[in-house]
């Protein structure tokens, strides 16, 4: 009778996750749609809070995990009260709740729901049932259909890359790469979204080297060599944010002159910081001039806090250490891209736009479990 009674509480731990992943498909493509606050459809975004909460009580968490999850979540509310920003919420709701997770099947269902949306979100405005967004920028005229913004669309793309790679990985044939490259081209000639096309080549070019290595040395796993990438990775995320503020403090005539699309990455965080300061639960941005934050780590420290930094950061550390321990290659290059994205974005870590945080949370449970152990 126990072990029946355990059994269906982990199906309906597996279960719950599937839904939650669904409800945030939907909000997010109807969100991206409708670009409005205070409709009826934010019932989807609630949905899915609500639902992860469920989660987080039935997940058979003992005291102490009790005492962590509830720090994790003042930490959280504190940011968001004084950063006016969900993210923090929403890391915390992903982190907590992936207890047992499945992420084959996880993934499996998020590519499913992913390929749905962007096709919804092609070819709707396509059809005229919404405005088809073209902006002027950079020189050229950029599409990105019903997405809010053109990195949006890029973005997009390159999480169903990145879970075809992971579910194909070393298995990739002519058409994986034909298809991923047909999207790499597409989004070049409609979003341009750069970060994104850099990325989906790089997932290209790992899985080519993966597909070339097991044919020479096919008892080797890459694991070791993945992990090396990923902790140069978190330094490079930490060296672009702390050359941003070295700029800042003593460099000024350069700072003053970082003005393109790519070097202003390293103006706002010192712009920020001028306007706000830092502190330990973060400052809102400011209306009436752009300070957005793309670099991770600059946009945690100083827009979200010092305190949601260094749990991230050491979320990062938590889960370099459980791929490695592992030997799990696929989770370890999946990790890895997010880290070489957060050089120059930082807007991964809301549950509503990836499984990023659900990544950095099954890292820590796992090995909580193995330590106990």
């Amino acid at each position: 009778m126990q072990i029946e009674k355990q059994n269906v509480i982990s199906k309906s731990n597996e279960y719950l996750w599937y839904a939650i992943l669904v409800e945030f498909q939907l909000f997010g493509t109807v969100w991206a749609m409708m670009d409005v606050s205070g409709k009826p459809y934010l019932l989807l975004y609630w949905g899915f809070v609500a639902l992860a909460l469920v989660k987080l009580c039935i997940q058979k968490n003992n005291w102490k995990e009790w005492i962590l999850i509830i720090a994790f979540g003042c930490v959280a509310i504190c940011s968001f009260q004084n950063s006016q920003d969900k993210t923090p919420l929403l890391l915390m709701l992903g982190v907590c709740c992936s207890r047992e997770i499945n992420l084959d099947k996880f993934l499996r269902i998020d590519l499913i729901g992913r390929v749905v949306s962007a096709v919804l979100l092609i070819t709707l405005p396509l059809a005229n049932f919404y405005e088809n967004t073209i902006i002027f920028e950079r020189g050229i005229y950029r599409t990105y259909f019903g997405w809010q913004a053109a990195n949006g669309m890029g973005f997009s793309f390159t999480v169903m890359a990145l879970e075809w790679m992971y579910l194909r990985h070393r298995r990739f044939r002519w058409y994986d790469y034909v298809g991923v490259l047909t999207m790499v081209l597409f989004l070049d000639r409609t979003a341009n979204s750069r970060t994104a096309e850099l990325l989906m080549l790089g997932i290209l070019s790992v899985e080519l080297f993966c597909t070339w290595f097991e044919k020479k040395r096919p008892e080797k796993n890459l694991y070791k060599l993945c992990t090396f990438g990923c902790v140069g990775a978190l330094g490079l995320d930490l060296i672009a944010f702390g050359t941003a503020m070295w700029l800042y403090f003593f460099n000024q005539p350069v700072w003053n002159n970082l003005q393109s699309t790519l070097t202003s990455r390293f103006r706002l965080p010192g712009a920020f910081f001028e306007a706000h300061g830092i502190s330990l639960f973060g400052s809102p941005y400011n209306p009436d001039i752009y300070d957005y934050l793309d670099i991770l780590f600059g946009y945690l420290t100083l827009h979200l806090g010092v305190v949601i930094a260094v749990i991230v950061l050491i979320l990062f550390v938590i889960s370099i250490i459980y791929g490695y321990r592992r030997k799990d290659e696929k989770y370890l290059i999946l990790l890895l891209f997010v880290l070489l994205r957060s050089t120059m974005e930082s807007e991964h870590l809301n549950l509503i736009y990836s499984w990023f945080p659900v990544l950095l949370g099954m890292a820590v449970w796992r090995v909580g479990e193995d330590n106990r152990k």
